[in-house]
């Protein structure tokens, strides 16, 4: 079982016959899609865009790194969940979000995006955002 956000690259998987595929599950939960900020500090939902991110006028700091994901169409699907879960990120966001000291909000509490990213293998943890 995997869960969906964007599904650049779960759907791809599964339409190549990745057998650790068995299933889907797409979250429409309104905060997952959310940017939020108040008093200095800022929340990413795991299921924001590139694209959303790239034109956010509050997240300059993030905007060229989100640009620089795929093209327009992926920037369109590409998550920010999907992509600190890709073995392969696409362009450079996950180094923006390392040099910000970025926090990664998980289903059971928050961490270090150092500490996610060391771990993320072997983690099945569900993201609901990042933190600034």
């Amino acid at each position: 079982t995997r869960y969906l956000g964007g599904g650049t690259l779960v759907v791809r998987a599964a339409n190549e016959g990745d057998v650790s595929v068995s299933s889907l599950i797409r979250s429409t939960e309104p905060a997952l899609s959310a940017i939020t900020v108040s008093g200095g500090k800022v929340r990413i939902g795991a299921s924001v865009t590139m694209a959303a991110i790239a034109r956010h006028p509050d997240l300059a700091s993030l905007a060229q790194a989100a640009r620089a994901v795929g093209g327009p169409a992926i920037r369109n699907m590409a998550t920010v969940g999907g992509n600190l879960f890709a073995p392969a990120p696409y362009g450079d966001f996950t180094v923006a979000l390392l040099a910000l000291d970025a926090t990664v909000n998980i289903d059971d509490g928050e961490l270090p995006i150092e500490t996610f990213l060391a771990k993320r293998e072997s983690n099945h943890a569900i993201i609901t955002a990042v933190g600034l």
